[in-house]
């Protein structure tokens, strides 16, 4: 088992004590329980987002996102792979380090973020 070390810092006339905190599961599972509608909803926005862009491929278009471009000209299956792997990892993340209210706060964020792929998608296909 792995034993946390205290390190301390001296700053000026100031002390600085760091102490790592562990990981704890407990906090992932109550975080989990508790925003599991959004956690939901921001997968749900993602699905909708890789659904729409999939239909707008299939039409003729083509990413507008210059960072991704090169990514979804080659594989489409390797970039929205990659883009949920960061999503899953980022929602892990904030899941398990940080407490319930920053965290419904993070992942409204990511929702809100999430919904603006899709509804531009949807308009683009619209032709509006």
């Amino acid at each position: 088992m792995h034993t946390l070390q205290r390190q301390r810092v001296h700053y000026g006339v100031g002390r600085l004590e760091i102490v790592p905190e562990p990981v704890r599961f407990a906090r992932l599972r109550e975080n989990l329980s508790s925003c599991r509608n959004l956690v939901f909803a921001v997968l749900l926005a993602q699905a909708e987002d890789g659904l729409t862009t999939f239909v707008a491929f299939s039409r003729g278009y083509v990413e507008d996102n210059p960072l991704q471009r090169p990514m979804t000209s080659a594989s489409m299956g390797v970039a929205v792979g990659l883009k949920l792997i960061v999503m899953f990892a980022m929602m892990t993340l904030v899941l398990s380090r940080l407490p319930t209210r920053r965290a419904r706060i993070a992942l409204r964020v990511a929702l809100a973020m999430s919904l603006v792929a899709p509804v531009l998608n949807t308009l683009t296909l619209l032709g509006r």
